[in-house]
């Protein structure tokens, strides 16, 4: 029930950085116990929807900055599995201070 409490709450945090610009997240699964996220994603553009899998996220509190370390990322279309590989994968980057509030209350 949490988590998809949780699911919800961030798949409207992302939809907010992300609606103008990119697309939308149309579906959310979050899975706080795995440290798994899986969605759907429709870009601008696009026709059809984009999967998209993390199996496992580490999320690093240092102060009062968040940051997350994603592996075993899968995306449906290999161009941009390839872009998440080569610049997402394994490495920690900054969740924005928009969503850091939000993320942190949904990884606890």
């Amino acid at each position: 029930m949490w988590d998809k409490m949780k699911s919800t709450a961030l798949r409207q945090g992302l939809n907010l950085m992300l609606r103008k610009d990119y697309g939308e997240v149309t579906e959310l699964e979050f899975d706080t116990r795995e440290r798994r996220v899986k969605m759907q994603l429709l870009l601008n553009g696009e026709t059809s929807s984009i999967e998209v899998e993390v199996a496992r996220f580490e999320p690093e509190l240092e102060g009062e900055d968040l940051y997350l370390r994603l592996t075993g990322i899968r995306v449906s279309r290999s161009w941009l599995q390839e872009l998440a590989r080569a610049g997402l994968e394994g490495k920690r980057f900054k969740v924005p201070s928009s969503l850091a509030g939000l993320a942190k209350l949904a990884l606890s």
